[in-house]
């Protein structure tokens, strides 16, 4: 959950479920801590802190899209034990609270709209005022995938103390919870995208397709060693065949001529008729 040093921490419960935050980003020089959260129309949520550190007289704003809804004071004592919690659930009148809820956005095609811009949700930051939160109408053009805003639910009967209280310095810190609807956060790259679960079924068909693409895989190596194996063995070869081979004439080889006799006579020296 988003913590400023050791000294405060705060969060949002939506319908009792601490809510999971993204992109927790903290200025320092600003004293800022800010993150989104996804919301759904139609649940109520409550804002969280605790103060962690030793500290008198401390008071805790709540502001809802620009307006003020209500604080909680801190006087710490030795009866108090750290960490000191306290939460708000809604907008509080003398008898009742009206909490707090995710509602659809107001779209309109009213044109000067478009000059003055969108007041896009935030969950805490404006101007002291207290009545009603604010109806945020924006232009249908200019909405920029905003979509919800902050509403109170009916009034419930509650018992409630208010006092006035006068700061005496600057903020220490400010924490800004930016809400969107989940599918919104996801296509923006702020919440992580949605582990789908595999059924049963797809499971069957992807284990199929692995072993089929194994039994592949070693038909192809077995066809790949036989056809080395076959190149191997058509190494060029030479016939050798017996036979006398006439240079100036036929190949007698495949043709061979019938031998002419030589005729020898007897005489003073030995003549070789060749015709």
């Amino acid at each position: 959950m988003p913590k400023w040093r050791d000294q405060f921490r705060a969060w949002i419960k939506i319908d009792g479920v601490d809510a999971e935050e993204y992109g927790v980003e903290v200025d320092e020089a600003e004293r800022v801590v800010s993150c989104w959260i996804a919301s759904e129309v139609g649940k109520t949520f409550s804002v969280e802190w605790d103060i962690l550190c030793d500290e008198n007289s401390l008071s805790g704003k709540v502001y809802m899209d620009g307006a003020w809804c209500a604080g909680k004071l801190f006087n710490l004592d030795k009866s108090y034990t750290l960490p000191a919690h306290r939460t708000l659930a809604g907008a509080l009148r003398e008898t009742t609270v009206e909490h707090f809820m995710f509602g659809s956005l107001t779209l309109s095609d009213d044109d000067t709209l478009l000059a003055t811009g969108p007041n896009l949700p935030d969950l805490a930051k404006g101007t002291k005022t207290i009545v009603s939160l604010p109806s945020l109408n924006i232009h249908e053009r200019s909405k920029k995938a905003v979509t919800q805003q902050v509403q109170l639910g009916a009034p419930q009967v509650s018992s409630n103390t208010f006092r006035n209280t006068r700061p005496i310095g600057p903020d220490l810190v400010k924490f800004r919870f930016k809400y969107r609807p989940i599918e919104i956060l996801r296509a923006n790259g702020i919440a992580p995208p949605l582990n789908r679960a595999v059924s049963p079924s797809e499971y069957v068909v992807l284990k199929d397709d692995i072993e089929k693409v194994k039994r592949l895989e070693e038909e192809l190596l077995a066809t790949k060693a036989r056809i080395a194996a076959k190149q191997v063995d058509k190494k060029p070869r030479i016939k050798s065949e017996c036979g006398v081979i006439d240079l100036t004439g036929p190949n007698e080889t495949v043709n061979p001529r019938p031998r002419k006799k030589i005729k020898r006579e007897n005489g003073p020296s030995e003549v070789i008729d060749l015709t």
